[in-house]
């Protein structure tokens, strides 16, 4: 069967549980582009709502929200958000700082958390804030095989980002980290006394409307209500195991939260009507939800493809993503001020944009390949939808979506200049004995990795609690390469995105005197820093002296820190003892 057929009978156009404002006619026209934007970007389920002028326009879900269950998508059917979680955690934290005295915007996260948490630096150390985190101007990056393999726990993490390699010096050029978002919820637990999926849902979610919020950090399992994350696998949808996404409840302030369209169109309306919910009533005072729109960071086209969005003459209509506010994304379309979020996870996508000027919102969210053309198929619904709203009449129809989809998608893969793998071959026999690569390394802040041999004569590569890569030898010496074993992180070698890009390699190198292998270098485990894992490697001495609470405070030392650990336990013992 034609591989469009396959597609167009596992998405279909399934109107369930619709709630419609737009004229029937436009609802009309709407699923016909949702069904072809789908079939032309290959998505198995998507989740739309549209709000305009306080009211919610139309919500709709498309398509087969459980592969292996074949449940239809409606507009109930949460789907994750990723990095669209951030919004809904700045509005958090605007609450929760406006509620206390102690701690503002500008307030060092090492004055809020104290001494265990430092930076590279002493100067990030000493002036890293809530604002440069949310507005993305810290200059790390994202270490995206943390979360992915699962590699370590939230105190691990903390204690790790001193090591983080610097992309970008300090608020001088914006760099997507939501790994720092671990720091933000610490921050979010200090101050609120709780944990952050329940403050969200007391102070922010609750107070909206918002009653069934997913999190990627507490659910076990998915429910009928949600849309299971899927990736395409020799050009058929294929289930990621829900599992795959647990390491992301590591920084689940930044990432974790998944709703639906009939939600997230209550969100849109919480922000285009200036704090109040859709019974009118006050969830957050204006001025304090402003406070999130003002802009702190200019974005730049060479952080990445997705930094931009999209301008003329690529488009016929600009749509920009100019600079980071806190948590949203400040840009334009059509000339007027619009504001963006969205992310992504494995096996998801999502964006949403509001218009204030025009008292309109978009979101969208869909399953699928985190490919460059599914990021222009969620950009060019967000557009027709917009137009939709604004004029009545986009400035395309449905059946120029794919020659627009392509040429959108061409223009992001010319901006991604990515660097191909090099050519390698299988070998049967390695170029030397595999005992030679057999031991631990150590990445100071990615963390270990193992190497060892099991009863079929194979080597392991180990890392983190998901990753497990059988290692192939080539006819290149001391260069490996990665297949996942099944379980949680099969996807990261087998799936078409991935194989496209060329082989997972783990390219070892060796001393020069005795010609030992000394280190492992695994490009595919992050885009921005090379990520060479060494034996042997050595902790550096921490900074010496770190002012974490103002002027005229003390000066602590690591080495004091332990001190007052060491004699609150003798004191501690002492006491047991006398008793």
């Amino acid at each position: 069967m034609d591989i469009n057929c396959i597609f167009m009978l596992v998405l279909g156009t399934f109107i369930i549980g619709v709630r419609s404002r737009l004229s029937q006619p436009e609802a009309i026209r709407m699923d016909q582009f949702m069904t072809e934007v789908m079939r032309c970007a290959r998505i198995p389920a998507a989740s739309l709502a549209l709000v305009s002028n306080g009211e919610v326009a139309y919500t709709n879900g498309y398509g087969t929200a459980n592969q292996n269950t074949n449940i239809k998508t409606g507009s109930d059917t949460a789907f994750c958000l990723g990095a669209g979680t951030q919004t809904f955690t700045a509005t958090l934290l605007a609450k929760l700082l406006a509620n206390q005295k102690n701690y503002t915007w500008e307030t060092p996260i090492t004055e809020i958390l104290g001494i265990w948490v430092r930076f590279q630096d002493t100067h990030r150390t000493k002036n890293i804030n809530l604002k440069d985190i949310l507005a993305m101007r810290t200059g790390y990056g994202n270490l995206d095989i943390i979360p992915i393999a699962r590699a370590m726990g939230r105190y691990r993490l903390i204690s790790n980002i001193r090591f983080t390699p610097e992309i970008a010096n300090f608020r001088e050029k914006f760099i997507q980290s939501d790994l720092l978002f671990v720091l933000v919820e610490e921050v979010i637990r200090d101050i609120g006394d709780d944990t952050f999926e329940k403050l969200l849902r007391k102070h922010v979610l609750e107070p909206i409307g918002i009653t069934r919020p997913l999190f990627l950090s507490l659910e076990e399992r998915l429910t009928n209500d949600f849309a299971g994350p899927v990736m395409s696998y020799n050009r058929n949808p294929y289930s990621i195991p829900f599992s795959a996404l647990k390491g992301f409840e590591v920084i689940g302030a930044g990432t974790a939260l998944c709703l639906s369209a009939n939600d997230m169109a209550k969100w849109l309306l919480f922000n285009l009507e200036d704090g109040l919910n859709t019974d009118g009533r006050e969830v957050m005072d204006k001025k304090i939800l402003g406070q999130l729109f003002e802009p702190w960071m200019f974005r730049t086209e060479d952080a990445g493809p997705r930094s931009r969005g999209f301008e003329q003459p690529d488009i016929q209509v600009s749509y920009t993503k100019d600079s980071n506010t806190l948590g949203w994304i400040k840009g334009h379309y059509r000339g007027y001020p619009t504001f963006t979020q969205g992310g992504d996870l494995p096996g998801y996508e999502s964006q949403y944009s509001i218009i204030p000027g025009r008292a309109v919102g978009v979101h969208t969210a869909i399953v699928g390949d985190n490919s460059l053309k599914a990021y222009a198929a969620k950009s060019l619904i967000n557009i027709f939808a917009l137009d939709m709203l604004i004029h009545g009449a986009p400035w395309f129809n449905a059946r120029s979506v794919c020659k627009i989809m392509d040429d959108m998608t061409e223009h992001l893969t010319k901006l991604e200049n990515a660097t191909p793998s090099p050519t390698v071959h299988k070998s049967a026999e390695p170029q030397r004995p595999l005992d030679s690569y057999i031991g631990e390394f150590r990445h100071l802040a990615l963390g270990d990795l193992r190497i060892l041999r099991n009863e079929s004569e194979f080597l392991h590569l180990k890392y983190g609690s998901y990753g497990n890569f059988i290692m192939h030898p080539t006819f290149t010496k001391d260069v490996f390469i990665l297949e996942s074993v099944p379980g949680s992180m099969w996807y990261f070698t087998h799936m078409d995105i991935f194989r496209t890009k060329g082989p997972c390699l783990a390219i070892f190198n060796s001393s020069f005197t005795e010609d030992k292998i000394e280190s492992v270098y695994i490009p595919n485990f992050d885009t921005h820093t090379k990520t060479v894992f060494t034996r042997n490697l050595v902790i550096p001495e921490p900074q010496e002296e770190i002012n974490v609470c103002g002027t005229g405070c003390k000066l602590f030392t690591p080495q004091s820190a332990w001190s007052i650990i060491l004699m609150i336990f003798l004191a501690f013992n002492f006491r047991i003892y006398s008793v």
